[in-house]
């Protein structure tokens, strides 16, 4: 008996396409976690602040925290409670400094999170007088370096601690 021929028809077969597509995919997953792994690795603990950028004024840094306000400039500390005083305290000396150099000079607060009430009570008292004012806030785990002290470029780094 003889078989019967069947026709073949023309097909498409998909099979070449797919097989591109999982390969570009593979690909770009393979690259993406590259990525990825790369930036982990990478010292991202480190983001400059630059002050002095109000033309040639020098930046004076007050950091706020739970305690009161650390004069950098000074290097002294005042606590939250002499805020509220109405008597003379390094801050309002600090003050008085600034507003007789508001040309060369102004301020800026450095806020952590645990110090937010402490610099609630500081800012007035600097907006009231004529000096320049900003902030910058703060991590809690950040770490300030003081670089180029005294002068008008001055920066601050601020390094973030690994945690274990």
């Amino acid at each position: 008996m003889a078989q019967r021929r069947v026709a073949r028809r023309a097909s498409v077969s998909l099979f070449p396409f797919l097989s591109v597509l999982f390969c570009v995919i593979g690909v770009l997953i393979f690259v993406t976690t590259g990525m990825s792994m790369v930036m982990l690795e990478s010292p991202m603990d480190e983001t400059p602040l630059l002050a002095g950028s109000m033309g040639d004024k020098l930046a004076t840094f007050v950091e706020c925290d739970a305690e009161g306000l650390v004069l950098h400039a000074a290097g002294k500390r005042v606590n939250a409670q002499e805020l509220n005083a109405s008597e003379a305290t390094p801050f309002t000396a600090l003050l008085d400094e600034l507003e007789r150099e508001s040309a060369r000079r102004y301020l800026v607060f450095l806020v952590r999170p645990d110090g937010i009430a402490s610099f609630d009570a500081a800012f007035p008292l600097a907006e009231a007088r004529a000096i320049d004012v900003g902030q910058e806030a703060l991590l809690g785990d950040e770490t300030l370096h003081f670089q180029d002290a005294g002068t008008p470029h001055q920066r601050v780094r601020i390094t973030r601690e690994r945690r274990p």
